[in-house]
């Protein structure tokens, strides 16, 4: 099959599911307003969530890339299309996630404000109650979904290793179509395109975040934290996207470098300081060829404040 009668072929069968009450990305229900400039989670997308420290990227990525396709799932299990979500965490452990998972859970459908540190019963003046304790035992099914559709690997840290992890993956859940090309004057036979097993399952791939990631080797020398981002960015992510359809949703944190401006009296340097932007990327400028998205998040306190109420982050 060529290349054209692929896309056309994809094309037509996209309207044919929706037509049939079908979806083609799984919607941000809890962000109606998002959704109608962003589809939602689809293949073949790479994302970047930045803003400075401390600004709740990873919450927004957990929010709208983990919490938000499971609670859909586990809503509408008619739904036609399904998820797999690898999530290399290169910050926290996988218990650390799983606590947060607990207390996103325990306050969107129960308005319970816990921390996943007050989960652990860790403060001398506080102990987990039963009564709280009986509501995580209550939700067991939603947390045994997440998990059957999670995968989370919190010790593959070098770029090399994540992508050789997820090819793995994927090279035992489908199969790849060949095609006769003559080179040099010599004919080969080579890889065309990939064929999933489940065509209605979504596979993500968050990297939380992309600066934690360890330097690598290429022909014997350390590449610097900067080239060992670029191999990732721009060899295995493209790979990952272009030949097996995979979002990739990569959290980055901005420089600080803004934090040294002088401030002038009309305080317009203090704006300028706390907003986002692509300068701001740092060991990525050089990659920002490879993304798709880019989500800036403000970094002003009140504002992030109140979209973790609007939004039912605040965990």
């Amino acid at each position: 099959m060529s290349l054209y009668e692929r896309t056309i072929k994809k094309i037509r069968e996209n309207k044919a599911k929706r037509l049939s009450g079908e979806i083609i990305a799984l919607p941000w229900h809890g962000l109606p307003r998002l959704s109608k400039i962003l589809p939602g989670i689809e293949p073949e997308k790479i994302i970047i969530i930045t803003s400075g420290p401390k600004a709740g990227k990873s919450q927004i990525t957990n929010y709208l890339y983990l919490f938000q396709p499971i609670d859909y799932l586990f809503e509408h299990p008619d739904c036609n299309l399904d998820i797999k979500i690898f999530y290399f965490s290169l910050e926290i452990s996988q218990e650390s996630l799983m606590r947060q998972a607990i207390s996103y859970r325990l306050f969107t459908k129960y308005g319970v404000t816990i921390s996943p540190q007050k989960l652990m019963s860790i403060f001398q003046n506080y102990i987990l109650d039963d009564y709280i304790d009986g509501l995580i035992e209550k939700e067991r099914p939603w947390l045994n979904f997440l998990e059957q559709h999670l995968d989370i690997q919190d010790n593959i840290r070098n770029g090399t290793g994540i992508y050789m992890y997820i090819k793995n993956w994927y090279e035992a859940n489908g199969t790849w179509v060949y095609k006769d090309v003559v080179y040099n004057g010599k004919s080969e036979t080579v890889k065309d395109y990939y064929v999933p097993n489940n065509p209605n399952l979504i596979v993500e791939g968050i990297i939380d975040h992309i600066s934690l990631l360890a330097q690598e080797k290429s022909e014997g020398s350390m590449l610097t934290l900067h080239q060992s981002i670029g191999k990732f960015s721009s060899e295995y992510c493209l790979r990952l996207r272009d030949k097996y359809k995979m979002c990739i949703p990569v959290v980055q944190q901005q420089t600080l470098a803004s934090e040294q401006q002088q401030f002038t009296s009309s305080g317009k340097s203090i704006i300028e300081k706390l907003k986002p932007s692509p300068d701001g990327l740092g060991e990525t400028l050089g990659n920002l060829n490879f993304l798709l998205y880019l989500y800036i998040v403000i970094n002003t306190k009140i504002r992030w404040e109140e979209k973790l109420k609007s939004t039912k982050m605040n965990y």
